[in-house]
């Protein structure tokens, strides 16, 4: 089984994240998509063991983190 509550959370940070970064920011748009695919890949491993749980978690985080980064310039 996989986890298929990852995927509507998935498709909103790719809105938020990919989608609504700003032309100032636009150096910042590789390093958001890699992330991006990163949490895919952490995703659809699913939890065999406990830590893809918290790689997702942290995957969530990184990007909100980067996020708020990205809006303050």
């Amino acid at each position: 089984m996989f986890q298929t509550w990852n995927v509507p959370v998935d498709l909103f940070f790719y809105f938020v994240f990919v989608r609504n970064v700003d032309d100032q920011s636009h150096k910042n748009l590789p390093r958001l998509i890699s992330i991006y695919h990163f949490q895919i890949l952490g995703s659809f491993c699913f939890c065999l063991h406990w830590y893809w749980y918290f790689l997702h978690v942290s995957c969530l985080l990184s990007m909100l983190f980067i996020f708020l980064k990205v809006r303050r310039y």
